[in-house]
């Protein structure tokens, strides 16, 4: 296949995937002169109608796309009994690769990855389109940290089923929700269901449901409650835990109705505010419909006995988690169907019978509710409190005592959808099974902050204006690319969604630094501290911190014995460089030794003659008195103590992580700084802490890559400016 040229224009230049259907190479477009993805069909499955529909299917679902979260498809062909499709090739790794190198994920990285990838599913269900296959193996991450969406193969639009025309149920069983196991219609939230796994399985590392057989987990994600990923990775946040749990939920209306509402809770979670559609309870569980309502009886979802039916694969790769197709949930409920019929000529004779009955039980019974609902209507409780809750949770408790909500919504500078006053006020006599009334703050329009990009200051001002947000603060920084006047970035970032009336920052490029050299770190070790600050400030950068070590060769008390960066690193106009000082301790030696490369010491006495004294004569074989020297040498860092791990750098302050990281030989820098309340400080002003050595924070993650280790912070004091 390699050099073989597809439709006279697209060169194969290597395979980079396979697929249980399909392989995809790498080929060049000798039109364009741009390398793009070419996915075949294999040849055993083009003469397979069923197969040839679903990878047309593809083609035909995302055609019809255009989002930058999701892989653009160019071209569809076939030639010589080879079908095709040309796509957008994308370097980078898929995000299942990711879980499998680094485990569990940063809880930023989680929301920077759920976001993208839930505003590609949100522009493809605008456009009728359902994935149904979201998954960790279809979600490309990109160097960038872009997430790109493909592998639309058994997408379908809106309303239609999960069965094939066979009459399996096709799907990755990790993966796919219940009602997907079914084999019953699926819609949109099926794809929040699967969203959520791949966000469990970014926090903690695992699956929820795991088995050798795949029927098994099919019934796992039908009958097992997931078990709260906080409870696994317990540094993650309430908020983030209650998204997950929320799109998992069993039944397709306790979660998500429709992406919007999961990305708008996504967004919040790294934000002051609460939620809006999930409640972060603190327990790990997320509310219900049935438990927000009355109770419900339901009838029992059928499940078979002991689960020994043989799955049916195809093409599996080694990890298990390709699609694959199984009928035996379906046909088992084919049999229970046809045992029902027989039963069906005798329920017809007694409905008839049970006629008569049911009308003077059914007046019985309205009489007998009429009495107790009078009896219920008596009773009186104390007002639980409920000012200050989300509307959602009030609407929880009050449940819990067949108590409605009846709000109404007012204008407030508090966030929206938050009590404000309830009547009855807490603590006041109030009926069960009656109703409260309660004013609650309402929730203001939604607008997406604008696209800066190349605008200056006064564009940015009408873009502002004209999306109903206010303009806030706007700093001016140096920029060695953009040009002086041009925005560089806003907080919050172009594409945002905020109420509408919100506050945009803006940072503006002043151009670049005239001050800003290519300077060249000199040498100082050996040189006494106020002579290396001298020599630094000659070179134009700055002594930072000064560490004491102990050090066993007199020469070097008291003078620099190691520099944090070495002679010759080219650096900017006043980087910090620190330094450590060596001390030394003088320790006395046993009178009756001497080591064998020293000068015996000769004590003359006043009462003692010259020729009198002669000097203790040395053994060659006698032990030093002192240990050999190991003190570092001048020039070099300490030696490595052994491999760094995240444990050893968690809940240290910075600069003593750094420390750590750099004397074994590592890289060290800040991510995300976060402020004491969690939200994130803005680049520039981290960037501006971290140049003048006052970041004041706590390691709260670490992610080690080789030598390089990217750390979270929080922040001790906030940055607001």
């Amino acid at each position: 296949m390699i050099g073989r040229i597809l439709g006279k224009r697209y060169q194969i230049v290597e395979k980079v995937a396979m697929g249980g259907m399909s392989n995809v190479y790498k080929a060049l477009d000798m039109n364009l002169k741009r390398y793009d993805a070419i996915k075949i069909l294999k040849e055993e499955f083009a003469q397979n109608t069923e197969f040839l529909e679903q990878f047309r299917q593809e083609a035909n679902s995302v055609a019809g796309l255009n989002h930058p979260n999701i892989v653009n498809i160019y071209n569809v062909g076939s030639e010589q009994g080879l079908q095709y499709i040309v796509m957008e090739y994308i370097k980078g790794r898929t995000l299942k690769k990711i879980i499998k190198e680094k485990g569990r994920l940063f809880q930023d990285q989680v929301i920077n990855y759920s976001e993208q990838i839930a505003k590609g599913l949100q522009h493809a269900h605008i456009n009728g389109i359902i994935h149904r296959d979201i998954k960790p193996h279809n979600i490309l991450i990109t160097d960038d940290d872009r997430v790109k969406i493909f592998d639309f193969g058994i997408a379908k639009h809106s309303e239609s089923s999960t069965m094939t025309n066979s009459g399996r149920i096709i799907g990755s069983v990790h993966y796919f929700s219940p009602e997907q196991a079914r084999g019953l219609t699926t819609d949109l939230r099926s794809d929040i269901y699967s969203l959520g796994i791949v966000m469990y399985e970014m926090v903690t590392g695992r699956l929820p449901f795991d088995s050798e057989s795949p029927v098994t987990i099919a019934l796992k994600h039908m009958q097992e409650p997931v078990i709260p990923p906080i409870t696994i990775n317990s540094s993650i946040s309430e908020k983030l835990n209650a998204v997950i749990m929320k799109a998992v939920a069993k039944d397709p209306i306790d979660r998500y109705q429709s992406m919007d509402d999961m990305l708008t809770d996504i967004q919040r979670v790294k934000g002051a505010g609460p939620l809006v559609y999930a409640i972060a309870d603190g327990n790990g569980e997320v509310p219900t419909k049935a438990t927000m309502d009355s109770t419900q009886v339901m009838s029992p979802v059928r499940t078979t006995g002991p689960v020994t039916a043989k799955a049916k694969f195809d093409g599996m790769p080694p990890d298990g988690d390709d699609e694959f197709e199984y009928d035996e949930i379906i046909e088992e409920e084919q049999r229970e169907k046809r045992r029902n019929r027989g039963l069906l000529a005798l329920l017809v004779g007694l409905v008839i019978l049970l006629t008569g009955v049911s009308v003077y039980a059914v007046n019985y019974f309205n009489n007998l509710n009429d009495s107790r609902q009078e009896q219920n209507d008596q009773k009186t409780m104390s007002m639980i409190n409920i000012v200050g809750m989300s509307e959602a949770k009030a609407r929880l408790e009050l449940s819990k005592f067949q108590i409605k909500l009846e709000p109404e919504y007012i204008t407030s500078e508090t966030p929206g959808g938050f009590v404000l006053e309830s009547s009855p006020n807490a603590g006041e006599e109030v009926q069960t099974g009656g109703t409260v009334k309660a004013k609650v703050s309402k929730t203001r329009e939604i607008v997406k902050v604008p696209d800066f990009s190349n605008m200056n200051l006064e564009q940015a001002r009408a873009a502002i204006i004209g999306s109903d947000l206010v303009e806030g603060k706007v700093d001016d920084v140096y920029h060695d690319y953009i040009l002086e006047g041009i925005v560089i970035t806003s907080d919050p970032l172009s594409g945002r969604e905020l109420e509408k009336g919100s506050t945009v920052n803006l940072t503006i490029s002043k151009g670049k630094d005239p001050n800003k050299e290519d300077l060249v770190v000199p040498h100082i070790l050996g040189l006494e501290p106020s002579l290396a600050s001298e020599t630094l400030m000659a070179a134009k950068l700055k002594l930072g911190s000064t560490t004491y070590v102990m050090v066993e060769d007199k020469d070097f008390d008291g003078k620099v014995v190691s520099q944090s960066l070495p002679m010759g690193t080219r650096v900017t106009l006043d980087t910090v460089i620190n330094v450590e000082i060596g001390k030394y301790e003088e320790t006395s030696a046993p009178e009756s030794t001497t080591t064998p490369d020293s000068k015996p010491e000769v004590t003359k006495p006043e009462d003692t003659k010259p020729e009198d004294t002669k000097p203790e004569a040395t053994k060659p074989d006698t032990k030093p008195a002192t240990k050999p020297v190991t003190t570092t040498t001048p020039g070099t860092k300490p030696p490595a103590t052994g491999k760094v791990t995240a444990k050893d750098l968690v809940e240290k302050d910075y600069y003593e992580a750094e420390e750590i990281a750099l004397k074994a030989g590592y890289t060290i820098s800040i991510l995300n700084l976060h402020n004491p309340d969690g939200s994130v400080v803005p680049t520039a002003k981290k960037n501006e802490l971290m140049d003048q050595g006052k970041i004041n924070a706590v390691v709260k993650e670490v992610d080690i890559s080789n030598k390089r280790i990217l750390v979270n912070a929080l922040s001790n004091v906030p940055y607001n400016e």
